[in-house]
């Protein structure tokens, strides 16, 4: 039931807005999809690094096509960049550090490791 109103939306709305601002339609999916899927991959530690890298692509371009006419805190008829320059760089951050201690990154690629590990030594 959401994805399908989620799919309306996009292709009602955000496609015709990235049109407007002289992207194409069609990235307007792939920003969502990325969003919806990454952000749920980062909460549950999973990807954390792709993911991660990917929302920097996406914060820069939200910055440099939309924001940045508005100015750091914004003019008075607009958003500023400022949030996206901090979401950009905690993106930046997961990406270089990786994900820590509650990641199931950590459970998943810490088992193939100390195989694989195991497996050289003998």
């Amino acid at each position: 039931m959401i994805i399908p109103s989620l799919q309306t939306t996009v292709q009602w709305y955000t496609a015709g807005w990235f049109s407007s601002i002289g992207l194409p339609g069609f990235l307007a999916t792939v920003v969502t999809a990325i969003e919806l899927v990454g952000g749920i991959a980062l909460v549950l530690g999973l990807f954390s690094r792709a993911v991660s890298a990917l929302f920097v692509l996406l914060m820069a371009g939200a910055i440099i096509k939309v924001k940045l006419a508005g100015g750091f805190l914004g003019n008075g008829q607009g958003a500023g960049y400022e949030l996206d320059l901090a979401l950009l760089a905690m993106a930046a951050t997961i990406a270089i550090t990786g994900s820590k201690l509650f990641a199931l990154d950590q459970m998943v690629f810490r088992g193939k490791e100390n195989s694989s590990n195991s497996t050289s030594i003998q």
